[in-house]
């Protein structure tokens, strides 16, 4: 009766360890902007690709406005593992400082064209004007399309400054993880353009030298790898078949009364 208890506890195990296979587990990684810049209205050909700001603005009053341009690379989230489900995307830019005396609604908007980051050299990348620094964009400003994705977030006001500032872009990335569109990443912008009052916020940009630059907080399920649980299951398996092999040869699979 012995020999047939271990034996059956070694199985269970076995099975266990394969049937967590199909259990479901919970991720979350931190994805850092490739590149990103911001464009300013009021110098159309200037470029800075490697300040460690981004700057939006609302103000049409002298020609003031300014777009933060961001792009992630997705290639990281691993949604070839079996049973992958994404559940959520959160796009965080840290506001360090802002001149608006009330809340803004900042938008984070699908870009609809490729550009360059460039290195703030005037030619170098992106610019008001230009998106690589040589071809105009469609309309100058940058090009995007609200049609194809766009999340809203609230801006606080002075002395709001200091804060991780949220963007819920699951479907936008979704969208991009399943190839509807490509990512060129995002532009963001005022949701209310055409103020006269100076509003400008600033972020920190992934060229900052502090630790809060542009980033995406992704959390998806999966099941995990075969190579974790599911090899535990299959050691076991190996193990009770050396186990009934050896009980069986020494006992002629004796069964106690």
């Amino acid at each position: 009766m012995k020999t047939r208890l271990v034996l059956l506890t070694v199985i269970s195990l076995a099975l266990i360890g394969l049937s967590a296979t199909d259990s479901f587990a919970s991720y979350t990684m931190t994805i850092y902007s490739t590149k990103d810049t911001y464009i300013d209205q009021k110098n159309p050909t200037a470029n800075y690709g490697t300040t460690g700001t981004l700057s939006v603005n609302s103000k049409t009053a002298g020609s003031q406005l300014m777009h933060a341009l961001v792009q992630f690379d997705l290639s990281g989230i691993p949604v070839s593992t079996p049973d992958f489900t994404l559940e959520s995307v959160v796009l965080q830019l840290y506001e360090y400082s802002s001149q608006s005396s009330t809340s803004r609604t900042f938008t984070a908007n699908v870009m609809t064209r490729d550009w360059t980051e460039g290195n703030n050299t005037s030619g170098s990348g992106a610019t008001w004007n230009r998106y690589d620094g040589t071809n105009s964009w469609t309309a100058a400003g940058g090009d995007y399309d609200v049609t194809l994705g766009s999340a809203s977030a609230t801006i606080s006001p002075t002395p709001g400054a200091g804060l991780w500032i949220d963007w819920d872009i699951t479907d936008i990335v979704q969208d991009w993880l399943d190839g509807v569109y490509d990512n060129y990443g995002l532009l963001i912008k005022d949701g209310a353009e055409g103020t006269s009052a100076n509003n400008q916020t600033d972020f920190y940009s992934r060229n900052s030298t502090y630790a809060e630059k542009p980033r995406l907080i992704v959390k998806y399920t999966a099941i995990p790898e075969a190579s974790t649980l599911g090899m535990f299951g299959i050691g076991f398996i190996g193990l009770a078949a050396g186990y009934w092999k050896k009980t069986s040869r020494i006992l002629k699979i004796k069964y106690d009364e």
